[in-house]
Parts: structure tokens; sequence; C-alpha cells
């Protein structure tokens, strides 16, 4: 079984003014970590919650059955 995808990762970073907050240390990455939020918004919605407060969290990527966005 062959799956193709359309889909792009779309491009959407947070404001260096934010870098102290949402990514204060420097990573050698050495995995790659999946995490199902269990809600039913869409991924820009993921990233709009992320990139508007100012909590300490941060991820690379939202997915969901439309689009990837970084």
């Amino acid at each position: 079984m062959s799956i193709e995808s359309d889909m792009n990762i779309i491009k959407r970073f947070i404001d260096s003014g934010k870098y102290y907050i949402k990514c204060p240390y420097n990573m050698k990455p050495t995995r790659i970590v999946v995490h199902n939020t269990a809600n039913s918004v869409s991924a820009s919605s993921e990233i709009n919650y992320m990139i508007s407060n100012n909590n300490k969290v941060s991820y690379h990527f939202a997915v969901d059955d439309k689009e990837i966005i970084q």
C-alpha cells in the first residue's frame, strides 16, 4: 500500500522577541516526539495559540488532516 500526500509544510515562526520564552536553550535533537492533544482544533489554531501566549511552551510542528505548520 502506498500513501501519497500533497501536504506542504507551512512556515509560521514565532517573533524573535519571544525566543527567550519559547526557545531559550540550544539543543541537539536526538529523537522525535509525537503528542496528540486529543482535541478537534486545526493545526493552525494550535500554532496561533502557542504563538499568542507567553507560556514557556513550544513545539516544532502542528499537524492535522489538511496541513502541517512549522
